[in-house]
């Protein structure tokens, strides 16, 4: 997965979960590819609201207009700008922004998911194209960040995406220091956690979701106090299961040679991590989830109002 592309990074220059926003860019890409010889033309349906869907699962369905009426009474309420239902690949979406920050288009992706005062919703649900409107699937991103100084936070719901995007779900908090400057501090949590660290040559798949994805989703979100603790919880596991993954003697890296050019990677000649990039990489690793797990304990309380500001999952979410 390529980060260039997706902004903000991590700034530990060794390792870090493996970056949302670049998901966010990644799942357009996937979605696009995989209708670029579709055929036949989908049947249009009406561009303003759900309507014309036909869910497979009907409870899908309700959880995606609940979340459509809750992300129109908000954006009603602050003014945002509105891009309406329409296909796009594979998937039919709708996008909301607000913010200085915000694309033109809506659009989480790109450099400019790290430009400061932004708000940005996208709502979707997926389909085949020779089967449409019939559709499956609940999508949502959301990022809202800060004017100036202080925490974003990005959020990143995808469940039953079968062959197209799959299942994930993500709380993602970024420190910004001033306006429009990159981030100095995150929080990432993930389910499934995937940690990347640069000297592996795969990133680590740690813990799981203990629940469905859309029971895991409440966990977080009906306070400030739950956000941390569940966070936490999430923090601890992960660090003792990286450690765990290290320490198994197990993990790959790269002796790279000289690149050919033209664009194209170093070759890699694969080993073992020697006992000293072994005690290295956990000593790295220990400092990014303290460093995290220090972060959640005391700003737990803005991170949150930063979620609920974009997207109020404690009352959208039942």
């Amino acid at each position: 997965m390529d980060k260039s592309d997706s902004l903000p990074s991590p700034r530990l220059p060794i390792l870090g979960a493996i970056n949302i926003l670049a998901c966010l860019t990644l799942a357009c890409a996937a979605i696009m590819r995989a209708t670029a010889s579709a055929t036949p033309v989908p049947t249009p349906v009406r561009a303003s609201d759900l309507e014309g869907l036909v869910f497979e699962d009907p409870a899908e369905g309700e959880r995606l207009k609940q979340l459509d009426r809750c992300v129109k009474d908000l954006a009603s309420a602050n003014d945002w700008k509105f891009i309406p239902y329409t296909q796009y690949g594979n998937s039919f979406e709708a996008y909301w922004c607000s913010g200085r920050g915000a694309r033109p288009d809506c659009q989480i992706a790109g450099y400019n998911s790290q430009y400061s005062d932004q708000r940005a919703v996208n709502l979707w649900t997926l389909f085949y194209p020779q089967e449409f409107p019939r559709v499956f699937s609940v999508g949502i991103s959301a990022l809202n960040n800060p004017p100036g100084e202080g925490w974003s936070a990005v959020f990143f719901y995808f469940e039953n995406g079968k062959t197209i995007l799959g299942d994930g779900l993500h709380f993602e908090f970024y420190h910004y220091p001033a306006a429009d400057r990159p981030p100095d501090g995150h929080v990432f949590l993930d389910l499934p956690y995937t940690y990347s660290i640069h000297i592996l040559r795969e990133p680590l798949i740690l813990l799981g979701p203990e629940l469905p994805l859309s029971q895991e989703v409440p966990r977080f979100t009906p306070s400030p106090e739950a956000l941390r603790d569940h966070g936490l919880e999430i923090l601890d596991q992960a660090t003792h299961q990286a450690e765990t993954a290290i320490l198994s003697h197990t993990r790959i890296t790269c002796d790279y040679g000289d690149s050919p050019g033209h664009g194209l990677p170093p070759p890699c000649t694969p080993r073992s991590l020697s006992t000293q990039e072994e005690r290295e990489t956990i000593a790295n690793l220990q400092a990014d989830f303290a460093a995290q797990q220090q972060a959640l304990r005391e700003d737990y309380q803005e991170m949150y109002t930063a979620l609920m500001q974009v997207l109020p999952l404690d009352r959208c979410w039942q």
